[in-house]
């Protein structure tokens, strides 16, 4: 048990710490992209009216880039801890895992893949984790480990049973 504890919260601590950077980058980018635009728009010789609106898209820019910037620092914490304290302190709570995969294929050519595991939980709260499918693969036979009497797997039957109440996803097999 040992083991597959932290084999399981390695993974699921190692995609929300992705997903935390992945946040941090494109807000710093975004920051520098806005910081790049004010300042261009203010050394240039452009029309006065020209010139605000480009600070202004650069502002709200930097308004986006802090955003992200600030969520990927202050919710990382509290996010871990909910994700960790259900699985090991409250694995009843959640009643519903699957994941969920988004592939872009124009013309038979695969252009990005999106994957995520959702945590669906009693209270009618989810918990999304985006992670490469490779991870998900490796995760979900330890999570069937861990949460016995959890439903694995995406069906209408299983959204419509989760919709009406959470409770009946629950089997009482150990």
């Amino acid at each position: 048990m040992i083991n597959q504890t932290s084999t399981d919260l390695q993974l699921i601590e190692q995609a929300i710490r992705q997903n935390r950077n992945l946040k941090l980058l494109v807000g710093l980018i975004l920051l520098s992209i806005a910081v790049f635009v004010i300042y261009q728009a203010q050394s240039s010789f452009l029309a006065q009216k020209t010139t605000f609106l480009i600070s202004l898209f650069g502002l709200l820019l930097s308004f986006a880039g802090f955003y992200l910037c600030l969520s990927g620092l202050a919710k990382y914490d509290s996010y871990k801890q909910r994700v960790v304290q259900l699985l090991l302190q409250e694995p009843d709570k959640i009643v519903w895992v699957y994941y969920y995969k988004v592939e872009s294929t124009p013309f038979g050519l695969r252009m990005f893949q999106f994957c995520s595991l959702h945590l669906n939980l009693s209270n009618y709260d989810k918990i999304v984790l985006y992670m490469p499918e490779d991870l998900i693969l490796v995760l979900l036979p330890h999570l069937k480990t861990r949460l016995t009497k959890t439903s694995f797997g995406y069906s209408k039957h299983k959204e419509q049973l989760y919709n009406i109440s959470p409770s009946l996803l629950v089997s009482e097999e150990e």
